[in-house]
């Protein structure tokens, strides 16, 4: 089953099993941050793609609870690490906090966008309902007794970016093969693109699987006891737009599970 996290407004034509779908999105645009944060020059030597959003009051003492290690702290802002439940340290989420209200969780402008999905969230779902990212701002905001506030996207390296869409598939059939069809629009500015792969193993089987565009591999892996996912990068070639190219997720393990998915960055035509 295909499904959308979006971000912004898209419209992709997507082949599933030979059959053809329209798919229309409605979300968050991506949006740049005030240029008046106290922390701002930090963010913008450090911080990757990032969920942002303003609440009623923070506590710099009791975010600073949310947090397994503090990075830097100021009379105006604190930032630091908030680990995730069922994930381990490698996708902790740095959480800039300031007296103004404002709430940042980023990856580092190193890591890949596509970090941010949540394959935990996902498992066993009937759709997307968060990514890791905003998981780290709920933990924030609960140790702060405040709520979450409405969430904007926003990644450092592509300050014109407007909008971000993911695109996720998973295959539970042993030795079995999920695909889809992707078109990326030519008058869109595509500014990053990138995979991510994930495979979950109850520890009942020996569980593998690979991804690939258009047959060409783009990761294999397999996975012990647990969830085992990686990133990485595709190229603009790959996914070469006004043409439809093929994902492909084959998966290897009984009562197990395989993900990928494809994350766009990018501006539609004015």
């Amino acid at each position: 089953m295909i499904r959308f996290l979006t971000f912004g407004f898209i419209v992709l034509m997507l082949v599933v099993s030979g059959m053809t779908y329209a798919q229309e999105n409605n979300s968050f645009n991506m949006a740049p941050l005030d240029e008046g944060l106290a922390g701002l020059s930090f963010l913008e030597d450090e911080a990757g793609i990032s969920a942002y959003g303003q609440v009623s009051s923070t506590n710099l003492d009791l975010a600073e609870n949310a947090f397994k290690n503090v990075e830097k702290k100021t009379a105006e802002y604190i930032i630091g690490s908030v680990a995730l439940t069922d994930y381990g340290e490698t996708h902790d989420v740095h959480v800039y906090v300031d007296i103004s209200g404002w709430i940042i969780a980023y990856y580092r402008n190193t890591e890949k966008a596509s970090k941010i999905i949540d394959w935990v969230d996902y498992y066993g779902n009937p759709e997307i309902t968060s990514t890791k990212l905003s998981d780290a701002i709920d933990i924030v905001t609960l140790e702060m007794l405040v709520l979450p506030p409405d969430i904007k996207y926003f990644d450092f390296r592509y300050p014109d970016a407007t909008k971000m869409m993911i695109v996720t598939d998973e295959e539970f059939v042993h030795l079995a093969t999920e695909t889809f069809r992707i078109k990326v629009p030519g008058d869109y500015s595509t500014y990053n693109r990138t995979w991510s792969h994930a495979i979950y193993d109850q520890g009942t089987s020996s569980t593998s699987g690979n991804i690939q565009i258009d047959g060409v591999e783009l990761h294999s892996g397999s996975s012990g006891e647990g969830w085992q996912i990686w990133e990485g990068d595709i190229t603009p070639t790959q996914l070469f737009p006004n043409v439809f190219h093929e994902i492909s997720l084959y998966h290897y393990g009984g009562n197990d599970a395989s993900y990928v998915g494809i994350m766009l960055i990018y501006t539609e035509p004015q």
